[in-house]
């Protein structure tokens, strides 16, 4: 199982369904129905829906508890190739900037 990326109320409802508390009293109802929405898409909790997709109850699958088991701090994934292609801007930057040092230096040497 991977790390999946998950919004902000995704993890509010997931930690709270994992406690047993119903969480919709902290939620305004259509950001606790988008969060259910997308645990339900990732396979992590199943809603009870009724007739206008109006949410009856929810909770937890087996893939929510294993998820929660194995990720408790429920990080998303890291971008391996964004931080490397940062990292690569910076040092390129770095070089850049001391390169144009040297020039300017050896141009006041040689003209002066």
């Amino acid at each position: 199982m991977e790390r999946i990326k998950l919004s902000k109320d995704g993890k509010r409802v997931l930690r709270a369904l994992a406690k047993g508390a119903d969480s919709s009293a902290s939620f305004a109802d259509a950001r606790f129905i988008v969060a259910v929405d997308e645990l339900e898409e990732h396979g992590l909790a199943h809603g009870l829906w009724l007739a206008g997709h109006t949410l009856e109850g929810v909770r937890l699958t087996n893939g929510g508890r294993t998820y929660l088991r194995r990720f408790p701090d429920l990080c998303g994934p890291v971008d391996w190739r964004s931080c490397l292609a940062l990292v690569l801007s910076a040092v390129s930057v770095i070089v850049a900037v001391i390169g144009l040092c040297v020039a300017c230096r050896i141009y006041r040497i040689v003209s002066g």
